[in-house]
């Protein structure tokens, strides 16, 4: 709560993910924002227009929706990733984790299954996502 307050005297636009119908309690600050309409909502992590819309931002017509996923897997593969996540997502492509962490290379053999069209890039950043987030303990873990 003290980043969105912090966030609000800037007059900057406060986001949050969707919280769904249940939560837990470390998501009832996250409710209070949505449901008093302090925070924009980002459902399924990519709300990209909504995003936009919110930051009044109109050159994105410029980019294509490929470039903003592969700046997504990009960001993805650069933050908090491990061994781990990376076997999982190989593994969930019936593929072998050839053990070399570098994001770019990573990035380089991961979009080619979308050029493969052996998945998609919404099914490909949804699966490194959800595997970064189950090998990730928790705060205080």
């Amino acid at each position: 709560m003290y980043n969105a307050t912090y966030g609000e005297r800037q007059h900057k636009p406060i986001f949050c993910p969707d919280v769904g119908d249940t939560t837990n309690p470390v998501q009832t600050g996250t409710k209070q924002l949505i449901d008093t309409g302090r925070a924009n909502v980002i459902r399924n992590g990519r709300n990209l227009t909504g995003i936009y819309q919110s930051l009044a931002i109109n050159s994105i017509r410029n980019v294509s929706t490929e470039e903003i996923m592969k700046n997504y897997l990009k960001s993805l593969l650069n933050i908090a990733i491990t061994p781990d996540a990376l076997i999982k997502t190989y593994s969930n492509f019936d593929m072998q984790y050839d053990g070399n962490p570098d994001p770019e290379h990573n990035y380089i053999v991961m979009w080619d299954l979308v050029k493969d069209k052996k998945t998609t890039a919404n099914i490909l950043t949804q699966t490194l996502a959800k595997n970064i987030i189950s090998v990730t303990p928790l705060f205080g873990e």
